[in-house]
């Protein structure tokens, strides 16, 4: 497969960026596979398979428009202007944001380029009784990048309003000194007007190497006619690369973990309980094993604060004095280095106690068949996950609290805690020090009812109902929080906790909860007017095919957000640090995770065919299709900003917001979209 797609970065039809963040990418895929399969006598086989696989991604930017301010790198840093209102004091007329510049993530010369060369053998003994699997499956992945995972090698200014960004396009085009002033502590200077910048700077190429290595053995025991068992044992290692760039002075940066005890046993077991084949009970449990990606790996590798590593200091234009930092970059200009003493790095590492992300699963289902080919099965589904990555910034101090006053929304008027941090970082050398803890865990269970016909008499149905509960203590699915984003969010901002001394508390709703579940699908093939009916039946009503298919879900949850910083004069560790001054997480910690939701998914899907025989080697078929024929609203996004900090430090509060869960994006999902209609033609010979 290859796969080329111009301006494939941003194709939504509509975006909130500006024509020069477009952006070009190139995708090509290569697979070769090698099968070898033996007989070597009557009860051993074996089966030996290679697989080899290229995947080579990259992504270029877009040139800067005509007359655009460009850095000396020659292309514009991205902007990030997170208000359209205009007015003074923070007052806002048009809530919007929009970005325009190089993208932050652009440019990647690599991103990756991949080879997996993979190697299967399963031996196997069939000896009475027993069908007994042994064998081993190796895998080497080299991943070579050569682009920064943390982004903004081109620099990305964050504005709180696009008069400020005017301001600082004015002042640079005219090369005018800075407008803004800072009075911070009571002490005026003039300082460039974004918030904060961030860049990346240092090497681009790494290699990322690794080794997964499975050894497994099964037997599939038939105890008696009627009870069959399943019994296995599986053991997974992954060898990682060693640390290039360590840093003497953070010595979680000098080693990655070895992880060597991850055995996962296997038990399953089928019972056809009345001997006849019409009631069978089902049911297994085992643990399974994925793997520490190679974008952490790269993080750990890269994100070192070792002065040759990738390092990613985020800059504000003012000290806390109040004074202008020298050094500071002024809008379109960019780092031609790091500079520590304009912004400190940012650090990830993989703690010696780092694990394989496991699930635990385990099911039973016991299935009846009713009458010839229709069944009805009740089964329970489980799985509990476990060591899932999370990342937490080890370079705060303990919090303290900070108490706001609601005002307005359902809880007006009530006093409501956030953590706090305050005082200078631990390692006030460094920013942000983030360790990729395998300590969340997560719970998933769930009923499902299921009735089904195979194709009999030209009908077939399938339906299906699931309860579910899913939770977990997991900031984000994405469980990558290292070093990415941008400058409103370079870190942890929207991946981590919002107290990472205290991440138990992150639980809750899952992110992927999906309560309620039905799937039916109907095939109706009328099989009534065969040769020995009349010409005018077999010509008008044989050859018809006509099937529906239904989806009908529960809306996914999402969390309510803070948004703004915590009030001046309360000592907070970071500057524009968000409601908790630590730059965590936004989301409101006195409300349970994930309590709110979208509206139900609904998605119906009709085919009608009709086939035509046309010679004896010759046959036609047309059709027609609908996708979401009813033309549902499938909502895909929301306001999740349920409040904005305000008040003076003595009386702190939270304003509410009432576009929180405004619905602000439907049918646009790579599976439910807005209707659309097929025609088809098939011709077979």
């Amino acid at each position: 497969m290859r796969w080329k797609s111009p301006f494939g970065v941003q194709t939504n039809a509509t975006a909130a960026r500006s024509i020069d963040s477009n952006g070009n990418d190139d995708v090509k895929d290569d697979r070769a596979i090698a099968n070898w399969s033996s007989v070597l006598n009557a009860w051993a086989t074996n089966n030996a398979r290679f697989i080899y696989t290229r995947d080579f991604e990259f992504e270029n930017p877009t040139p800067s428009l005509p007359g655009e301010p460009v850095s000396a790198l020659g292309l514009a840093p991205q902007a990030d202007l997170n208000s359209c209102g205009f007015g003074s004091g923070g007052a806002t007329t048009l809530a919007c944001s929009w970005t325009l510049g190089t993208p932050y993530y652009l440019n990647r010369q690599a991103y990756p380029d991949e080879k997996r060369y993979q190697g299967v053998d399963t031996f196997s003994i069939s000896k009475g009784s027993h069908l007994i699997k042994f064998g081993f499956d190796i895998t080497h992945t080299g991943d070579y990048l050569n682009a920064y995972v943390a982004g903004d090698q081109y620099g990305e200014y964050s504005y709180s309003q696009v008069t400020d960004y005017i301001t600082d396009y004015l002042v640079a085009v005219n090369h005018l000194p800075n407008a803004c002033v800072s009075s911070t502590s009571g002490t005026a200077a003039a300082v460039p007007c974004y918030n904060e910048y961030f860049q990346t700077v240092g090497p681009l190429a790494f290699n990322v190497p690794t080794v997964e290595t499975g050894l497994f053995v099964q037997d599939d025991w038939r105890v008696i006619p009627r009870l069959t068992l399943n019994l296995g044992l599986r053991w997974d290692h992954e060898s990682l690369p060693s640390p290039i760039l360590p840093n003497p002075a953070i010595p979680q940066t000098t080693s990655f973990p070895t992880d060597n005890k991850d055995f996962g046993p296997r038990f399953g077991f089928a019972w056809d309980i009345t001997g006849q084949g019409t009631t069978v009970v089902r049911g297994g449990y085992g643990l399974y094993f994925g793997r520490i990606t190679n974008e952490q790996i790269y993080d750990a590798m890269t994100q070192t604060g070792n002065p040759g590593s990738q390092l990613s200091p985020t800059i504000f234009p003012t000290t806390s004095a109040g004074a202008a930092v020298a050094g500071v970059p002024v809008y379109p200009n960019v780092l031609p280095s790091y500079n520590a003493s304009v912004g400190q790095a940012n650090i990830t590492y993989l703690p010696s106690d780092m694990r394989l992300p496991a699930a635990e699963e385990f099911d039973a289902v016991i299935e009846h068949e009713f009458w010839h080919n229709t069944s009805l099965s009740l089964s329970y589904i489980g799985s509990v996950g476990r060591f899932l990555p999370i990342g937490i910034d080890t370079n705060l101090n303990q919090p303290s609290t900070i108490t706001y006053t609601v005002v307005g929304g359902p809880l007006s008027g009530q006093k409501v805690s956030e953590p706090l941090f305050t005082g200078a970082r631990p390692k006030p050398a460094y920013n942000q020090i983030v360790q990729y803890c395998t300590c969340g865990i997560s719970h998933y269970n769930a009923g499902v009812v299921q009735f089904k016909r195979r194709m009999t008499g030209g009908v077939q149905f399938d339906f299906s109902y699931t309860y579910a509960s899913d939770t977990d203590d997991v900031a984000n699915s994405t469980a990558t929080g290292g070093s990415g984003g941008s400058a409103t969010t370079p870190n942890l901002s929207s991946d981590g906790p919002v107290n990472p001394f205290n991440f138990r508390a992150e639980e809750g709703v899952s992110n992927l909860e999906v309560r309620n579940r039905f799937v039916g699908a109907v095939i109706w093939q009328p099989p009534y007017f065969d040769h020995s009916a009349s010409l005018v039946n077999r010509a008008l009503l044989s050859g018809w095919l006509i099937s529906v298919a239904e989806i009908a879900e529960t809306g996914l949850p999402y969390i309510q957000e803070i948004s703004g910083n915590e009030p001046s004069g309360l000592g907070a560790t970071i500057s524009s640090g968000g409601p908790t001054g630590g730059k965590t997480s936004p989301r409101a910690y006195f409300v349970p995770k994930n309590s709110n939701f979208f509206p139900p998914t609904v998605n119906t899907d009709l085919r009608i065919a009709r086939a035509f025989t046309v010679h004896e080697r010759l046959r036609t078929e047309l059709s027609i299709e609908a996708f979401n024929l009813f033309n549902h609203r499938n909502f895909t996004a929301v306001t999740q900003t349920a409040y904005t900090t305000g008040g003076t430090a003595a009386a702190p509060t939270l304003t509410y917001s009432s576009s929180f869960g405004n619905l602000t994006q439907a049918n646009n999902g790579t599976i439910f979209t807005a209707r659309q209609l097929q025609l088809g033609a098939k011709i077979s010979f």
